[in-house]
């Protein structure tokens, strides 16, 4: 929604994946486009489309040929005018072709003058296929179309909201008090959204670090923090203190809803504290959350006392007032949900990030980069599990640890990579304590199943070690029996040493081509410099 207006090339492109019915969003085709070192080019739409699995090619065609190469449509042609331009050929007749551009929709334009204007060249898709789409296409579609009903909603909404004659209520103290912390909820799930973004914010930073201790970048960043893949528990609570804050300067007549809210929020308290006893680490932010929820609970039985009243009972409320609680949890939510693709945006996606990334991806920078760091003499003999094409040049080495989470949710990115790169090599090697006998085990367990099993089931079982084992080990082991040699024994002491030897301290680790990977690249930039090595 605050995006600037297509270019040429990504108007071409979008209109070539939406025509052909792809599960390819505009935002994913933009941002692969835009990190594409030698965009704007037809190289860089046929690059994205070889990592969607959409297979692509191009034609040099004389003039005269022009007829028996355009037999389907759509495909995307070069115009020799300026840098060059690029038209979406969306139909021919027999004196005129109807095209596409940022500009115009179905133009139709003579055949002669577009022969005279033609660069020769053809891009097409050579497999029409609806059911190609992108990981995670569904969800990136439905964010997609929301927002561009945002703007227009909230427009109504708070017209309907402001335009509701409200008469202002009188408050108590007991009222107040209840209000005062509600605000402080909302400054505090507000703190927690900026350190969730920007765990460097001083402000932020002072406060998670009282007394000596920051727990909150590590809380925020693990998968307890998060209620789904796309909806965090500081939302949440944002949407909880925010909406109810709003509500409340309204119409003090929910405070009903809001014991009830207040109750239902109780348990996550237990939750939160829980998770943080178990992990022994602790976020400032977080705690003062759930001692406020608390607060407010015992807010609510000194508002009942005061008052005579027993708030944790029905409650009848109009459809004004039902209206007016919906509107105010809903007008947070929406406003977040259009703030914070901005904020990823600028965070990800800035300009400089972009040329940056263009840079970096381009084969010749990534090659020059990679052997300026650290050789790694590798030993073929120490790493039995190895899958994807055992003959391929192109060999990624990940140093990993059974029970490492950081290296479980690589281990995913590694399996979407072997559907992108199927002749890519990929071997794995142990880093442990070997003092944690659960690790020792596992990885001797894994050894042996790649050692010994036909590589399919070996490589289910290491998907199924990082997908669901590691939380429930017995069960991994029964479903996965493997039989640990001697010979595993060995293979496992040499990768110690040879860790040790280079002084390997983290997990996980990545090697490519006897080389570490450098800093700026991870395995989804790989998968860029893949396309062109």
């Amino acid at each position: 929604m605050f995006r600037k207006p297509l270019s040429n090339l990504e108007s071409v492109a979008i209109g070539l994946i939406e025509n052909q019915r792809f599960g390819i969003t505009r935002t994913s085709v933009r941002t692969c486009l835009q990190e594409h070192p030698e965009y704007p080019s037809l190289l860089s739409i046929s690059d994205c489309l070889d990592g969607w699995n959409v297979s692509n090619t191009a034609y040099n065609v004389p003039q005269s040929e022009f007829t028996s190469y355009a037999t389907e449509v759509p495909f995307i042609v070069h115009l020799r005018e300026g840098n060059g331009k690029f038209l979406l050929i969306e139909e021919i007749k027999d004196e005129s072709i109807i095209y596409s551009n940022q500009h115009l929709s179905k133009k139709e334009m003579s055949k002669q003058e577009f022969l005279n204007r033609w660069g020769g060249t053809i891009f097409l898709v050579e497999e029409r296929n609806e059911k190609i789409s992108e990981d995670g296409y569904k969800t990136k579609r439905f964010i997609e179309f929301a927002r561009s009903l945002l703007l227009p909603f909230i427009a109504i909404s708070l017209l309907i909201l402001f335009g509701l004659k409200v008469a202002a209520s009188k408050y108590t103290i007991e009222l107040a008090l209840i209000f005062f912390i509600k605000t402080l909820g909302l400054l505090t799930s507000i703190a927690l959204l900026i350190q969730k973004f920007n765990s460097d914010n001083p402000f932020i930073k002072q406060l998670c670090n009282i007394k000596g201790k920051n727990g909150c970048n590590e809380i925020l960043k693990s998968s307890a923090a998060n209620l789904t893949s796309w909806l965090s528990w500081s939302e949440v609570g944002f949407f909880y203190f925010a909406g109810s804050t709003v509500s409340l300067l309204s119409n003090d007549h929910f405070i009903n809803v809001f014991a009830w809210f207040n109750v239902l929020a109780i348990p996550y308290t237990i939750y939160s504290i829980g998770y943080q006893l178990k992990t022994k680490t602790y976020c400032f932010l977080c705690c003062t959350v759930q001692i406020l929820l608390w607060m407010e609970f015992f807010a609510f039985q000194y508002y009942s006392r005061a008052s005579g009243q027993l708030l944790l009972q029905s409650w009848n409320l109009s459809f004004s007032s039902g209206f007016v609680l919906v509107i105010s949890f809903l007008t947070p939510m929406i406003c977040w949900w259009i703030i914070k693709p901005l904020i990823q945006a600028k965070i990800d996606l800035t300009p400089t990030n972009q040329k940056l990334r263009k840079f970096t991806n381009h084969s010749e920078v990534f090659k020059m980069l990679l052997t300026k760091e650290r050789f790694y003499e590798i030993s073929h003999q120490h790493m039995p599990i190895t899958f994807g094409d055992i003959t391929s040049e192109n060999h990624l080495v990940i140093i990993s640890n059974p029970y490492c989470r950081p290296c479980a949710k690589m281990h995913a990115e590694v399996v979407e990579l072997m559907k992108t790169f199927p002749d890519i090599k990929i071997s794995i090697q142990f880093a442990l304590n070997e003092r944690n006998k659960d690790q020792v085990e596992i990885a001797l367990s894994l050894l042996s199943l790649f050692r010994t099993s036909p590589p399919a089931d070996a490589l289910i079982a290491l998907d199924g070690w990082y997908l669901t084992g590691k939380d429930e080990p017995a069960n991994w082991k029964n479903r996965f029996q493997s039989t640990i040699s001697e010979l595993d024994h060995q293979i496992l002491n040499e990768q110690q040493k040879w860790i040790s030897n280079y002084g390997i301290k983290s997990t996980p680790t990545l090697i490519f081509n006897q080389y570490q990977l450098p800093d700026l690249y991870d395995l989804k930039t790989l998968k860029s410099v893949l396309n062109s090595i």
